[in-house]
């Protein structure tokens, strides 16, 4: 054995070791998980499009249940922010569920519809024709397979759809 050669592995080791921990940290300060894999950078069940990951929930619960399990799964309720997020949702649970939940309300002020997680103004809308109506005190809100919206009673049952980031 050369003189020096174990001097060498031991700091080719060190070298080694050391680069790990950078990576480790770098991927930690950007959010990515250590240790959890998805092509997607999402967790394992939830779709990734564009900067967001969904799951589809097909339990039917009523509105304030759809938020609640949103929030135990570490997200929100889905909320549509596009013409090309409203798309995807269709296409992409369309042909699974009839009818879901969305995370919009006018629960404080009847006509203006604002975001569940932030109580932001909605702004872009797929209202179908007639809806917004409020019939029958209908505060909460679903879109259906065609990618249209509905205003519905928030004790209504239907499955829902959480949103959260995706790790990028």
């Amino acid at each position: 054995m050369c003189p020096g050669a174990a001097s060498m592995r031991s700091e080719l080791r060190l070298t080694s070791t050391l680069a790990t921990f950078v990576m480790f940290m770098l991927m930690f300060a950007q959010g990515i998980p250590v240790g959890t894999k998805h092509k997607d950078h999402c967790d394992n069940g939830w779709e990734h499009f564009e900067e967001s990951c969904y799951v589809l929930i097909a339990d039917e619960v009523n509105y304030p249940s759809s938020l609640d399990i949103c929030k135990k799964l570490g997200g929100y309720l889905v909320e549509i922010n596009s013409e090309r997020e409203n798309t995807f949702l269709r296409l992409f649970f369309g042909k699974k569920m009839e009818r879901v939940w969305q995370g919009i309300n006018d629960i404080s002020q009847e006509g203006r519809w604002v975001f569940s997680r932030t109580g932001y103004r909605v702004l872009g809308t797929y209202w179908h024709k007639g809806e917004p109506n409020n019939y029958d005190n209908e505060d909460c809100a679903i879109f259906d397979y065609r990618a249209t919206w509905f205003d519905i009673s928030c004790n209504s049952l239907f499955p829902l759809i959480c949103e959260k980031q995706s790790w990028r």
